[in-house]
C-alpha cells in the first residue's frame, strides 16, 4: 500500500510520481477503514506510504534528517515498529524481478543509527539545572552527535 499515492499523479506528470508518499496517506487510511484493517497494520501502512522514499535515500540523508525520521516514526519508543517499516522498505526495494537479491544497506544503517541515537541519554550531571524543553534539546543534541559518528563510520 506504500505506493497508493501514485494513483493520484496526473498522467501528464508520468512516469514521475512526485509527492506520491504524502498523497497516499489518506488513501491508505480510507482503504484501511473500508477493509477494517487492524490499527497496527494501518499505522505501519501509513508509515510505509509516508516515509519509504526517505528510507530508500538513507545514504544521502544528513544526520539531522535521520533524527527527524526517527522522531516522525516514533522509532525511539517503538523500535519494533520501526524495524517493521524497514522491512516494508526493503521489500519494496527487492520487489521487482531481478532485484530480489539486491543489497539493502539502508536498513542496517538505520537500525544502527537508531540504536546509537537511542543510547544518547543524559547523566544526572548533564540534566542538573535543566527543565522541560531544555532537557529535550540536550537529548536531541546528544542523539545528533551519535548520528554524526555513525554516518562517518558506516560504509554503504
Amino acid at each position: 500500500m506504500h505506493d497508493l499515492g501514485k494513483a493520484r499523479t496526473p498522467p501528464e506528470q508520468w512516469p514521475s510520481h512526485k509527492g506520491h508518499e504524502e498523497a497516499g496517506v489518506p488513501l491508505v487510511e480510507a482503504l484501511s477503514q473500508r477493509l477494517r484493517v487492524p490499527n497496527g497494520f494501518r499505522e505501519l501502512a501509513v508509515l510505509g506510504a509516508r516515509h519509504h522514499a526517505v528510507v530508500h535515500r538513507a545514504a544521502e540523508l544528513r544526520p539531522d534528517t535521520v533524527l527527524k525520521l526517527f522522531e516522525a516514526t516514533d522509532a525511539f519508543r517503538r523500535p519494533e515498529r520501526f524495524n517493521e517499516l524497514l522491512l516494508v522498505c526493503e521489500s519494496d526495494a527487492r520487489g521487482r524481478t531481478g532485484l530480489e537479491d539486491r543489497p539493502y544497506p539502508q536498513a542496517d544503517y538505520l537500525r544502527r543509527a537508531r540504536e546509537a541515537a537511542a543510547a544518547g541519554q543524559l547523566s544526572a550531571a548533564e540534566r542538573a539545572g535543566l527543565q522541560g524543553a531544555a532537557i529535550g534539546a540536550k537529548i536531541r543534541a546528544k542523539r545528533l552527535e551519535a548520528l554524526k559518528r555513525i554516518k562517518a563510520e558506516f560504509v554503504f
